[in-house]
């Protein structure tokens, strides 16, 4: 996994105080502390589309999952696997149709399970229009994940999104993309009984 570029993309943010910015739309008190991204690519820097941003709206893909195991998304081929832990099996591994989000049950061998993110992830190329998410907010007002679509020169392309979709959010999101510039971002987020995988589309137009 190369992820020179998304690192050197998310300096550029921080260097130009925009993810300061984007944060200030809120009004969530202190937000978790920041750490390099992590994004799993199934390609090289010079093969990784650009122009990426979301597409569709959130879905849940499972629930009565674990929190505290975290999230992780690895591109292999023309799909991408997400792995999170429930209360019935230690680690699940699931296949993703990329254009639907349903689960693909076949006997292909998962790939090597990435790390939890640790902080915001970016997708897209540097020197290109790019996505970036982050999980924003405290225990006590909630947590939500947001995103927002960055130009060229780091500027905000429109508002940050609230991907909200039922409860709270847990930990950071993970995004994985393919060769074809189809994938996930996906994160942990409370329901009232418990936690779910929600989960959206990830498009990389080569423009």
């Amino acid at each position: 996994m190369d992820t020179t570029w998304s690192t050197h993309a998310f300096g550029l943010l921080i260097g130009t105080g925009l993810f300061a910015t984007l944060a200030g739309c809120s009004t969530a008190a202190p937000k978790p502390a920041i750490a390099s991204p992590t994004v799993a690519f199934g390609a090289a820097t010079s093969d990784v589309p650009s122009e990426c941003g979301l597409q569709g709206a959130p879905r849940v893909l499972a629930k009565n999952v674990a929190p505290m195991a975290g999230v992780t998304a690895t591109a292999q081929g023309q799909h991408v696997w997400l792995r999170y832990t429930t209360t019935r099996s230690p680690r699940v591994a699931e296949k993703l149709d990329l254009t639907s989000l349903d689960a693909i049950v076949d006997d292909e061998t998962p790939p090597p399970e990435d790390t939890l993110p640790t902080g915001p992830v970016v997708v897209g190329r540097p020197d290109r229009q790019r996505l970036v998410a982050w999980t924003e907010g405290t225990l006590y007002r909630g947590l939500h994940v947001k995103a927002a679509t960055l130009d060229a020169s780091s500027g905000a392309v429109g508002e940050p999104i609230d991907l909200g979709y039922q409860g709270s959010a847990f930990g950071y999101p993970a995004a994985a993309v393919t060769r074809a510039g189809e994938g996930v971002l996906a994160f942990i987020e409370s329901n009232g009984t418990g936690f779910q995988i929600v989960a959206m589309r990830v498009v990389c137009d080569r423009r």
